[in-house]
């Protein structure tokens, strides 16, 4: 792939995947009181959730190195961007609250994968500027993902269909 080596368009390509990585941050935040209702839970169970999150972000984190010595920054990425939609999708669809739970591992593991794999990355070949605007693509992508959320809510949605939506558009 030619084109990959313009810098013009390895940044561009750079934005979109920090974009990416910041849409599903607040997506679980504002669906929580729909995904309580639906599954009938306390208010709590949310801590679980959260935990299983952090625990597959902090094993892909601690991981990372090795997976990238092995595949490539190019490959560790795309197939954590893979796990991390196809896990937002299962969100959508999963029937109990205990795979969702479950597949919060996975959905930490992608998103603790491309972190540590675009941030190495980057370090490494953009400059400190490049770098600050990344994060802040990261945080446009962390406003637009509750947004989405937020409006397929109030427009009568269900909170699954913001799942959908956020892994459909992350999908590599």
């Amino acid at each position: 792939m030619q084109s990959l080596r313009r810098p013009g368009l390895l940044v561009g390509l750079a934005y979109v995947a920090f974009i990416s990585l910041g849409l599903p941050e607040g997506l679980t935040g504002v669906a929580w009181p729909s995904i309580r209702a639906t599954f009938d839970l306390p208010l709590g169970a949310l801590g679980a959730l959260i935990s299983t999150i952090t625990i597959g972000y902090l094993i892909a984190s601690f991981s990372a190195a090795r997976l990238m010595q092995r595949l490539g920054v190019g490959w560790l990425l795309t197939l954590s961007s893979l796990i991390t939609a196809l896990s937002l999708l299962a969100y959508g669809i999963l029937p109990s609250w205990a795979l969702m739970v479950g597949f919060g591992v996975l959905v930490g593991v992608g998103a603790g994968a491309i972190d540590v794999g675009l941030n190495t990355y980057a370090a490494a070949h953009f400059s400190p500027r490049t770098m600050n605007w990344l994060h802040a693509a990261f945080g446009l992508g962390a406003t637009i993902g509750p947004l989405v959320m937020s409006a397929v809510i109030s427009s009568g949605g269900s909170w699954r269909l913001g799942f959908l939506l956020v892994g459909g558009v992350s999908a590599p």
